[in-house]
Parts: C-alpha cells; sequence; structure tokens
C-alpha cells in the first residue's frame, strides 16, 4: 500500500483503529538535516505507559485521572521512498493486549470526537438567540436520529465555545493593538474601547487624523448607518460617513458594537463627539432605529435628525403598495426645488394618487424633509451613501 503523504497515511490507519474498536495517535518520527520527514510512526491509543512524575506534587489540585495505556505494541510505520515521493508501510503490528470497543464506545474516544463546520454554525446560531447548551446537545442530537449517533458529547460543545471565547479575546487584543500601533503614524489617531465584566472587548469605536479632518470641512450633513452585515462573532459595525465637495461618499469614522441598545449608541456617539473636538453636525440621517433616533436626541440635541431617502422609498413601497407613487416620491424628494414649487409638487402628487388622507402621509413632515434637502443642496449623496454600504 502506498500513500501520497503522510498525512494519508495517518488518515489510512485512522479508520482502520476506528473500525476495529480502537484509536491511533501518531509516535516518533525521523527526521534529516533538511527538516524533510523522512518516516513516521502510528500507534494504539494504549501504547506505552503514564509519566507518573506529576502524580507526587504535594496540593495537587486535579484528580487523578483513570489509567488508560496497558503498554499495547500494535503500531505502522510508513517510510517514504525519495525517488517517488510516496509513502509505504515498512512495519506493521496489529497484536493488542486490551480488548476492542464496541462501535458506541469506539466513537467517544478523543480521537473520534469532531464537531463539524455544520454542528458549529447550528450552534453559534442557536446560541445567538438564547437557547442553552444543554437544549443546543439536544437539538443537534435529533437531526442524526439520537445522542449515539453523534459525533461529540456535550462537553465538547462546552470546549468549542470556551474555545471560539478565546479566539475572540486574542482576535480583540490583535485589533486593539493594531489601532494603537496607528498611533505612532498618526498622532491624531482615536481609538475607544469598552470592556464586559469578563473584561472581554465590547464596543470599539477608532477614525484616523484625515477622518477628522474631513468631518471639519465636509461634517455639516452626518449619515450615521448600523445596518451593515455582522462580522463572524455577529456584531453590528455602525459607520460615520458623508459626502465632500465632489459629491463622493467619504467615512468620518467605524464602530463595532457588541449591541444595539440606546446606551450603546450614547456611547459611540460620544466617542464620535470627543474624536471630532465637539462639533455637532447640523443634520443627522439615519435608518430610522428607535435607539438610535433616541441616542442623537440625547448626544445631538440641536441637530436635525431626518431619515435615509432610501428608508423612506422603502417604506413607502411598504405602506401604500403603488410603485408609480413611490417613483413620483423619489422624483419629488430628490428634485431640487424651492420650498413653496415642492409643496405644488406635493399636493399634485397627493391628488393623483388620492393619498391625502393616508396615515403614512399625515405622519410625514414632508415640508421639513424638504427644508433639509435644500440645507444639504438636495442631498442627492444619500442614495450615494446606500450603494456604498
Amino acid at each position: 500500500v502506498q500513500f501520497v503523504s503522510v498525512e494519508m497515511a495517518y488518515l489510512f490507519y485512522y479508520w482502520f483503529a476506528k473500525v476495529n474498536g480502537f484509536a491511533a495517535r501518531k509516535s516518533k518520527n525521523l527526521i534529516n538535516i533538511k527538516g524533510e520527514k523522512l518516516q513516521q510512526t502510528f500507534v494504539c491509543f494504549k501504547e506505552g505507559f503514564r509519566d507518573n512524575r506529576g502524580l507526587n506534587i504535594q496540593n495537587r489540585k486535579r484528580k487523578q485521572t483513570p489509567e488508560t495505556r496497558c503498554g499495547c505494541e500494535a503500531k505502522l510505520r510508513v517510510h517514504i521512498d525519495s525517488r517517488c515521493g510516496l509513502w509505504y508501510i515498512t512495519y506493521f503490528v496489529d497484536d493488542h493486549n486490551h480488548s476492542f470497543l464496541e462501535d458506541k464506545y469506539c466513537r467517544m474516544l478523543a480521537s473520534h470526537r469532531d464537531m463539524s463546520e455544520l454542528d458549529i454554525m447550528q450552534l453559534n446560531k442557536m446560541r445567538k438567540v438564547g437557547i442553552s447548551t444543554p437544549q443546543v446537545y439536544g437539538s443537534l442530537a435529533d437531526h442524526p436520529g439520537g445522542y449515539e449517533r453523534l459525533s461529540f458529547c456535550k462537553k465538547d460543545i462546552y470546549n468549542q465555545i470556551g474555545r471560539q471565547r478565546r479566539l475572540q479575546g486574542l482576535d480583540s487584543k490583535c485589533a486593539l493593538e493594531f489601532l494603537n500601533g496607528l498611533k505612532r503614524s498618526d498622532p491624531l489617531m482615536y481609538v475607544g474601547h469598552t470592556v464586559d465584566e469578563e473584561n472581554r472587548l465590547q464596543h470599539l469605536f477608532w477614525c484616523d487624523g484625515m477622518m477628522q479632518m474631513e468631518y471639519e470641512v465636509f461634517g455639516d450633513v452626518l449619515a450615521f448607518d448600523a445596518t451593515y452585515g455582522k462580522n463572524k462573532y455577529l456584531c453590528p459595525v455602525v459607520v460615520f460617513s458623508g459626502v465632500n465637495h465632489h459629491n463622493h461618499t467619504i467615512v468620518f469614522g467605524s464602530a463595532i458594537v457588541s449591541n444595539e441598545t440606546v446606551e450603546t449608541y450614547i456611547w459611540v456617539l460620544g466617542q464620535f463627539v470627543e474624536a471630532m473636538k465637539g462639533k455637532s453636525p447640523m443634520s443627522i440621517i439615519t435608518d430610522g432605529d428607535v435607539a438610535m433616533k433616541n441616542a442623537i436626541r440625547k448626544v445631538f440635541p440641536n441637530s436635525q435628525h431626518r431619515l435615509c431617502a432610501w428608508h423612506l422609498l422603502r417604506n413607502a413601497t411598504t405602506n401604500i403598495k403603488k410603485p408609480a407613487f413611490t417613483k413620483d416620491l423619489r422624483k419629488c424628494m430628490l428634485g431640487e426645488y424651492e420650498i413653496g414649487e415642492f409643496r405644488k409638487k406635493w399636493s399634485e402628487m397627493l391628488n393623483k394618487f388620492e393619498l391625502h388622507d393616508h396615515p403614512w402621509v399625515i405622519g410625514k413632515n414632508w415640508v421639513a424633509l424638504c427644508s433639509y434637502m435644500m440645507l444639504s443642496i438636495s442631498h442627492r449623496p444619500v442614495f450615494m451613501w446606500f450603494s456604498f454600504r
């Protein structure tokens, strides 16, 4: 039997062991002076004996685990053929000094337990909506037809959760080190963050010197959006943006938050104000999120709060359900009209579609919206902002 790689050789012995009721592990290897592997030995998981050096330690905290090794001599050794690069078997012993395990027990050996990417994905989705770990375990067991058909146990789920938390902490540390490292080349670089009760990164805000200078010049109208796709940690990404004198979308700052509550948005806006030396925008565009709206009222009480034109048109489509009205509304909102001319266009459109008494139309202050558009020079970049997303 020949193998294209040492990994394929191990996979062969792994499945041989699993089918026959034991587990395999890698043992000694042989490497040349160039660091290239020439030989690899795979052994039974009960090969050798336990190292007892740690058993006599005083005040030992961890309980001693049961002995699992019994000096089993079963092994498989492969060697590489330098002429063709293939691996071949040079030694094989199949004599075990212990009994084999039944399949229902063999699959629970450490080397045979494994959570697939699909299992991990389902685990994360169920945890996101508040399902407890034991309930997640039960739900995952239902798909293959019972606990005995799972390739992992409940402890593996807890280990996976702990592993994700450790990796998240490592990624958070790297992100902070990277952003703080930018301060060496950009003295104006601003970074703010908070941690939770377990000292894990909770919220993160940053903006560089160029963003601050652009906000000083073009920050009269600020788009504040948190409807971006979430990252692998399921955290919303918040972006502050605006438009320069070339009608190009520019970014004033960014943040990653763990939730979308009023308190979180107040913190993010507070960081933004501090980074921008206290300057408040004249108008703020959002997607209409209630928590965002309440936070803006507290942090920017003197700024005009307006909805993004794209969201207004989406709401119009949902509430009016007349495609022709949505088309005319778009022309009316984005046209460069004076206040009086806008009133006339607006009234003609309502007459055309018989919408004077519609609750959604009555609930909007469209004259104020028109005034806002004139203030921001018919803020067509609202649509540019959405395309930037």
